[in-house]
């Protein structure tokens, strides 16, 4: 027994033998659980007198319900070498994998390094003052005295020989910390509730060394409040985060970063002292005026107590109740002020001064100048001042905008750069075309009133009724039903435009015409293979109109000549079309836009020199046909309806081989010709191209040529090459392509050093959350929208949220020349574009548009335009009824508002979903109905009536 007592007191698990005897009795022994859930622990121990007792432990099994998750956790496959244990086993299985251990300081191995003494219990205990290994703990160490040493904070020179104990980096000898500067932080705000500091540093890194980055956490959710700070080393490093980051769209948001408010140093102001001290000053200015105030209007003096003694032991009134003082006066008699001697003054000069007059740009006054009213144009909304860089700069004249008059009836249906007469007629030559294109008027003698309305104008018919009828009223111009009645075009009815959807060359109607061009082609596949369609020459715009219903986008387009309004007739009927044609100048569409193109006797001759288009000679060398191949998709298709395909006169059999010759040049291929349509499938790819004989015209274009720069660029007589890399063919099927991030969204030029795929997610998350709302709140499914456009695209996020969204409407998408070039990316993801410069009209009717929605637009176009002429413009294209979104900067809206209210709409400025303290607006606008128009007998859109007088000396 005492032999056993002995093993026992310094028993260790290591030393027992497996077949040692007494291992029985220290092995505990388990009963249960029973069916009541008993459990009972059986326990065989020695006591200090050697002697061996039993310790029975009962307790009971208690079962508890597990969350749904942890359930589910349960039922997961097991995997590793868990997968090898019994099913219902829930065992934590130690990971095989080795695990690398940092080595330790050289004191700790030299103190660890002897021979381990096994204490009770089996743990190794390593003093943390004496560093011995041993049977005694740190607080019984006999050196304690050194511990009190060890918690004192080292010097700079202490810590940098110290070995033993942690040093901060700052304090450690020869460090070269970067210490943090205010002046190089950034504040970060739309942040989402799950970014952390650490998002934030993988987020701000590259742009530069970052010094510490913060997220304001809420104290009881632990979630991110939405806002955070950068500190960078460089300043140059912070601005260009903040040139690039600013707008990016993170974690479905889009960040806003700007500088951050340098925190004042120090805590004086947070200080009890300060602010008492604050008080007592204010206080003490307060009753200083107070006092003066008081004595300056005689009030009584503040005398409460008596100087005799008094009767009362209580209190006593004063002797100067009832009596007033001027304290000034007391005081100045009390100790006069000696008067100061006033000198004379001098005599005067004869000075001959102008009262009233103005000074002229030598510095002299003149009494020559004019009384009138505010002319807009004249001086517009900016001035402009030389910096000291030499650049121009803008700076906002706040004037107040008048009232805004109505131009004179004949005006009804003016479009300022296509009716421009005075320039038309000052043109050296009209034979290619000239006067269909783009005339601009001069600046300041641009529109300055609001286009009237038709008499009788009335609400345009919704669609899909449009589609078959519109109001006579709204466009009362009856040349095309004189020429084209009986061809199936169009009818009036009483007060009503009909269309019984017919062409020249489709009488029967457009969809057995779209039926049997599906027939003759399979993979052309409308809706599906082919989403963008070109349609020339539109007349009505019927074969538009009904491709609409084969989930087709179609844009039509004319010249404005004598088959007058025809573009006017399809935006009536709710279908996309732009006034345009083929002249000297390119269209203002990208490249590899359009899946087909659509020519049904669209009045163009495509090969020969001497046939006239719209009676107007045009086309050089198949030069317009060039035009039509930069425009058309790699493997895209162009549809021919005319009478050389189908008829068999002289004249017209040789333009069909004119036809074919120019077509082969191009590497087009016939795939069918039925009836009287012909279609031609254009390449893939170079290699037709590469494979011509030399000489064979006309030639490849230059690498260096863009095809995608249109605006007032002349046609070049040269094949567009096709991108090598497949950029412009190589699709995803609608509706797929309107999600999917086009590859040629790579090659668009701009300054930025985060991937584009997530800036074109961002702003389609961006725009589609906004859009919903405006759906839910504002009803945009129930107000009518049909004709839309967005007069700042950017990627099309706003016309691919309307199209998933599934309002019933169609958006032309606007890219300013002001910005980067988008429109190939809006055309592959099956979107409608056009490349314009807001400081100019547009090349559209008016009435038009039933929304223009414009999100940054003007904080950026009013460097370089006349705000007031963006929205006369606006007001042109917009129907009477129809709405205005404008969403942009603070500093802009007012303005914007004052002109609206100028131009009689009626305008509502509301706040952004950031909330108020956000530096973003948004302006609703509606135009109202004016079928008022002021009668002027020498009213010109250019020039204003002034009163004008001689000025007068006084």
């Amino acid at each position: 027994m005492a032999s056993m007592m002995q093993r026992t007191s310094n028993f260790q698990w290591g030393d027992i033998e497996e077949d040692d005897d007494d291992l029985d009795i220290l092995l505990p022994q388990v009963i249960g659980p029973d069916e009541n859930g008993v459990k009972k622990v059986i326990e065989y121990r020695l006591n200090d007198e050697g002697r061996r007792i039993k310790v029975t432990t009962t307790t009971r099994v208690q079962k508890r319900l597990l969350s749904q998750r942890a359930a589910e956790r349960r039922s997961w496959p097991k995997f590793g070498d868990a997968a090898r244990e019994e099913p219902g086993l829930y065992l934590t299985v130690r990971s095989t994998e080795d695990i690398h251990l940092e080595r330790g300081s050289q004191a700790e191995e030299a103190t660890t390094s002897g021979d381990s003494m096994p204490q009770a219990g089996g743990v190794l205990m390593v003093c943390r003052v004496c560093r011995m290994r041993g049977d005694h703990w740190t607080a019984r160490c006999p050196q304690r005295d050194l511990l009190s040493l060890m918690e004192t904070p080292l010097t700079t020179t202490e810590a940098s020989t110290s070995t033993e104990v942690y040093v901060p980096p700052s304090m450690r000898a020869g460090a070269d910390m970067r210490r943090r500067n205010d002046e190089n932080s950034v504040r970060v705000t739309n942040l989402s509730e799950d970014t952390r500091e650490q998002d934030l540093m993988e987020l701000f890194h590259p742009f530069g060394a970052v010094t510490r980055a913060y997220v304001a956490v809420d104290k009881n959710t632990n979630m991110s409040r939405g806002f955070g700070f950068v500190n960078f080393v460089s300043r140059e490093d912070a601005e260009r985060d903040i040139n690039t980051l600013n707008g990016y769209g993170y974690d479905n948001l889009i960040l806003r970063v700007e500088w951050a408010t340098p925190r004042p140093r120090g805590n004086l102001l947070r200080s009890s002292s300060f602010f008492k001290i604050s008080i007592f000053v204010l206080i003490s200015v307060a009753c200083f005026f107070l006092g003066k105030h008081w004595s300056d209007d005689g009030f009584r003096r503040l005398v409460f107590f008596s100087s005799e003694p008094s009767r009362s032991p209580i209190v006593a009134l004063s002797p100067d109740l009832g009596k007033t003082y001027n304290i000034s006066d007391l005081i100045h008699k009390s100790h006069p002020i000696p008067p100061v001697p006033l000198t004379p003054p001098p005599p005067p000069s004869t000075v001959d001064l102008h009262v009233f007059g103005i000074v002229d740009e030598n510095g002299t006054m003149s009494d020559e100048f004019q009384v009138g009213d505010y002319d807009a144009e004249s001086l517009g909304n900016q001035t402009e001042s030389e910096s000291g860089d030499g650049e121009a700069e803008l700076t906002t004249v706040r004037a107040s905008v008048g009232r805004i008059e109505i131009c004179p009836e004949v005006m009804t249906d003016y479009i300022p750069c296509l009716d421009n007469e005075e320039a038309i007629k000052r043109l050296d030559s009209t034979v290619r075309g000239e006067r269909f294109e783009r005339h601009c008027p001069e600046e300041g003698t641009g529109l300055n009133c609001t286009v009237p309305v038709p008499n009788g104008y009335r609400p345009p018919i919704p669609w899909p009724k449009s589609r078959e009828e519109v109001w006579f009223n709204n466009v009362p111009h009856t040349r095309l039903v004189e020429d084209k009645g009986g061809q199936n075009w169009i009818s009036k009815e009483n007060d009503k435009f009909k269309f019984p959807g017919g062409g020249t060359q489709f009488i029967h109607g457009a969809d057995q015409y779209l039926d049997q061009i599906s027939q003759m082609v399979s993979d052309i596949s409308f809706g599906n293979h082919t989403r963008v369609v070109l349609d020339i020459g539109c007349g009505v715009a019927s074969f538009g109109a009904y491709l609409m219903s084969r989930d087709v986008l179609t844009l039509s387009i004319a010249p404005k000549d004598v088959h007058e309004n025809q573009i006017q007739f399809a935006l009536e009927r709710g279908v996309p079309a732009m006034v345009a044609a083929f002249t000297t100048r390119r269209l203002l569409y990208p490249s590899q836009a359009f899946d087909l193109v659509h020519c049904s006797r669209c009045r163009i001759n495509w090969t020969r020199d001497d046939f006239m288009y719209c009676h107007v000679m045009l086309n050089e060398d198949g030069i317009l046909l060039l035009e039509v191949n930069r425009m058309l998709r790699a493997g895209g298709y162009f549809v021919w309806a005319a009478q050389p395909v189908y008829k068999h006169e002289k004249a017209l059999e040789e333009q069909w081989e004119e036809m074919l010759n120019v077509t082969t040049r191009l590497c087009w291929v016939l795939v069918k010709k039925e009836g009287y349509i012909a279609i031609w499938q254009k390449p893939t790819n170079n290699t037709c191209y590469l494979s011509r004989d030399a000489g064979i015209m006309p030639p490849l274009c230059n690498p260096e040529d863009d095809p995608d720069s249109v605006w007032y660029v002349d046609l070049k007589a040269c094949i567009t090459r096709i991108e090598d890399n497949g950029y412009g063919a190589n699709l995803a099927p609608w509706p797929s392509r309107l999600q999917t991030p086009p590859d040629r969204l790579q090659t668009i030029q701009i300054d930025s050093y985060i991937a584009r795929k997530e800036l074109f997610m961002a702003e389609y998350k961006y725009w589609k959350e906004i859009i919903s709302n405006y759906v839910n709140a504002l009803h945009w499914k129930q107000i009518g929208l049909r004709n839309v456009m967005d007069m700042r695209a950017g990627f099309g996020g706003f016309a691919a949220a309307l199209a998933e969204l599934k309002v019933d409407c169609w958006v032309l998408n606007v890219v300013p020349v002001s910005g980067p070039n988008t429109l190939p990316v809006i055309y592959d993801r099956g979107l409608l574009g056009v490349m314009h410069d807001w400081c100019e009209p547009f090349d559209t009717y008016p009435r038009t548009y039933d929304l223009l929605h414009a999100a940054g637009l003007f904080s950026i176009e009013r460097k370089r335009c006349n705000m007031t002429t963006i929205m006369l413009e606006m007001d042109r294209i917009l129907r009477p009824g129809g709405r205005v979104y404008i969403r942009d900067t603070i500093n802009v809206m007012s303005e914007l508002q004052e002109i609206g209210n100028a131009m009689r709409w009626h305008t509502t400025l509301r706040e952004t979903a950031e909330g108020p303290h956000a530096s973003y607006r948004v302006l609703l606008c509606e135009k109202k109905f004016e079928n008022k128009v002021e009668s002027s007998v020498d009213k010109h859109p250019a020039k204003k009536k002034r009163r004008k007088s001689k000025g007068k000396r006084h």
